[in-house]
């Protein structure tokens, strides 16, 4: 609005404001029109009538009123808000309150499910005693049972008759089945307790299914079904030979129990992660795909027609696959009702324990004497 404007002040001669503003043309412009120009501000100036002190007071107060009402406004605002916000905290105590009581009710529920998994872990100890004190007491009568039969069973004893060798034989296989039975609680007692040992050796395939050879053929029950147990490739082994033998036993023992004609075959393969497959064939009653997991219960037995001429006990398969995991395998089931089952082991070749991969001849000698051998401690069956 001006063109200069300064301030000029100094100690005890006050301040002094200077402001201007030029009217007239700068030097050297034409001055014609300055007159009259002079002469319009003057007019303008003349009819700008200052307001008096009312008019003053009252624009004052208008504005005043104003600023009194959008406080009003913004009080009323702020006492919704403080409402609004009381609510929050109303319901957020309350919601402090429940979590308060769910966590107390959690903290109660984790208590019990420790006490009923403690009630539980005595309850399992002390099964496991009872199978293993169980399973020593009737070893002694059951072996001298079979003893006792295979003396009266010997040709070089007293003759018997035709009756007496029936009954001698029944006797026996009874006691058999009974002492096959102890075993298999016996090793169940032992890896629920966590009591089992691999003994980690090398050897062939080849060695061992020659073994399992000559241990499963007197195990068929039919002429009318042949064992055939394929010669595998060149296949070296670095684990526990005895429980493989004895999870095998199991599988072909279960399939030639439940196969009346046709045959049960074993076969051997090497797959390309060095893990050894053997599969167990048979041409038996088969399995309906719902039981196809129950089978693997302990001391479940599959209702069928078969069940009127074979009984088993409900362990085997189950103690197969346990042990199976305990040497880093697995056991797996396809069947077919009316046209056969197919059992399916998986191990790696050298045990998870060992961690070193083994050396696969090309030639293997056909007894490799086990130069390897580990005791590896196991866990109980639920942390394998």
């Amino acid at each position: 609005l001006t063109d200069t404007f300064d301030v000029q002040t100094a100690p005890g001669a006050g301040t002094r404001v200077v402001m201007t503003r030029r009217i007239l043309p700068r030097v050297g412009a034409p001055v014609a029109g300055t007159v009259e120009s002079a002469a319009r501000i003057a007019e303008a100036l003349a009819r700008q009538v200052p307001r008096g002190p009312l008019e003053e007071v009252q624009a004052q107060n208008q504005e005043l009123l104003a600023t009194l009402d959008a406080l009003r406004e913004r009080q009323t605002e702020v006492e919704r808000l403080n409402a609004a916000l009381a609510g929050a905290n109303a319901e957020l105590a309350r919601t402090n309150q429940e979590l308060g009581e769910t966590n107390r009710g959690v903290l109660a529920l984790y208590a019990e499910l420790d006490d009923r998994a403690e009630a539980l872990r005595r309850g399992s100890e002390l099964k496991s005693r009872f199978l293993s004190d169980v399973s020593h007491e009737l070893r002694t009568p059951l072996s001298s049972i079979l003893n006792l039969t295979r003396i009266l069973a010997d040709d070089a004893g007293d003759a018997l008759g035709a009756e007496q060798v029936r009954a001698v034989q029944f006797i026996r296989k009874s006691a058999q089945g009974l002492t096959d039975l102890v075993n298999d609680l016996l090793d169940l007692a032992k890896i629920e307790s966590g009591r089992v040992e691999l003994r980690v050796a090398e050897f062939t395939a080849a060695d061992l299914l020659a073994a399992l050879r000559g241990v499963c053929r007197p195990l068929a029950t039919s002429d009318a079904v042949t064992l055939r147990i394929d010669e595998p490739e060149p296949i070296t082994l670095l684990t526990d030979e005895g429980r493989l033998s004895q999870v095998l036993r199991n599988l072909v023992g279960n399939a030639l129990k439940y196969t009346e004609a046709g045959e049960v075959r074993v076969t051997t393969t090497l797959d390309a992660d060095d893990t050894v497959c053997f599969a167990v064939r048979d041409t038996g009653v088969g399995i309906r795909h719902e039981d196809l997991e129950r089978v693997f219960d302990e001391f479940v037995q599959v209702e069928g027609a078969h069940q009127h001429r074979v009984k088993g006990t409900g362990l085997g398969l189950p103690l197969s696959r346990t042990l199976a995991a305990l040497l880093g395998g697995t056991v797996t089931l396809d069947s077919v009702p009316t046209v056969g089952s197919t059992f399916t082991l998986r191990l790696p070749r050298v045990h998870p324990s060992l961690g070193t991969p083994l050396e696969q001849p090309v030639n293997p000698p056909a007894h490799v004497s086990p130069h390897a051998s580990a005791h590896v401690p196991l866990r109980r069956v639920g942390e394998v």
